[in-house]
């Protein structure tokens, strides 16, 4: 598939396009989808698809996440094992009621109780934790979904990765954790400055309402990364009140970087920390 460049609506008014940058992909209709190669592993196991095992398609975001409306244009699937694939089932019913919130779902919010198990946080009144349906496992699994639809290559499990999300999640000592870092700030400024020129690939799929982009640098250790954010059924909506978190969930896998990657240009551009909180500039979906 060739890689096309996105137009952001909203860009900083320093932005210049660098020269030397690879053009992104940006995947925002059903026929691009459809156009692109995918895989021939599962994504869950790396096993190649061929080995003789059944297989089943696998939604990701899950569908059950989504209205039926969302799901016309278009749903993000690949083929899986089957085995792989009912391995979520459970989680998959617990993360639809979760973004009833986001979504305000009636219909899933009625039954949100009935699948979820929660607690009141010290220090957060009016958050709970969500504590049978952990929030980490999803966003690595939109990331080695993501990855495998990109670069056609398998993120095992065990890859070093570190996320930040809306949703309130607690340490080992039932804290909660610190909610952005200087860090995120960074993978941030990173996200924001290589859309701005182009540097990016991205995904926009159910009537806008999944969202991810993604790019490549290097750590301050001098390891390959991929920085990426993705946002679904409008995630902000997941923030306790009176607490500021991220809008949309952001942060990053090392990885060695795929030859057909993109990376962050080495330009300076000042960012304000609203576009930091929700660093995702890309454009709606081709109607």
């Amino acid at each position: 598939m060739v890689r096309e460049l996105f137009s952001p609506s909203i860009l900083p008014n320093k932005t210049v396009r660098h020269p030397s940058v690879q053009i992104s992909m940006i995947i925002n209709s059903q026929s691009k989808y459809q156009g692109l190669s995918k895989p021939e592993f599962c994504y869950f196991c790396g096993i190649a698809l061929a080995d003789g095992s059944v297989t089943n398609k696998d939604h990701c975001p899950p569908k059950r996440v989504f209205r039926p409306s969302d799901l016309v244009n278009y749903p993000t699937i690949l083929e899986v094992h089957k085995r792989c694939h009912e391995m979520w089932s459970a989680y998959d019913e617990r993360y639809a009621a979760i973004f009833a919130v986001s979504s305000r779902n009636a219909k899933a919010l009625s039954r949100r109780e009935t699948v979820l198990r929660s607690q009141k946080v010290d220090g957060l009144p009016s958050a709970r934790i969500i504590y049978n349906a952990p929030m980490e496992k999803l966003y690595y699994r939109v990331c080695r979904f993501a990855h495998a639809l990109f670069y056609k290559q398998f993120l095992p499990d065990g890859t070093p990765v570190q996320v930040f999300g809306p949703a309130v999640e607690l340490n080992q000592d039932l804290t909660p954790k610190k909610h952005f870092s200087a860090l995120m700030r960074k993978l941030s400024d990173q996200l924001l400055c290589a859309q701005s020129h182009g540097a990016a690939d991205g995904i926009v799929s159910h009537s806008n309402k999944f969202k991810y982009v993604c790019t490549w640098d290097l750590s301050d250790e001098g390891r390959s990364m991929c920085i990426f954010a993705f946002d679904i059924m409008n995630s902000a909506n997941l923030r306790p009140a009176r607490h500021s978190r991220p809008s949309c969930v952001i942060g990053f896998y090392q990885w060695p970087r795929p030859p057909d990657a993109p990376s962050v240009p080495r330009a300076r551009i000042e960012f304000t920390e609203e576009q930091r909180l929700m660093p995702i500039l890309l454009p709606d979906q081709d109607t």
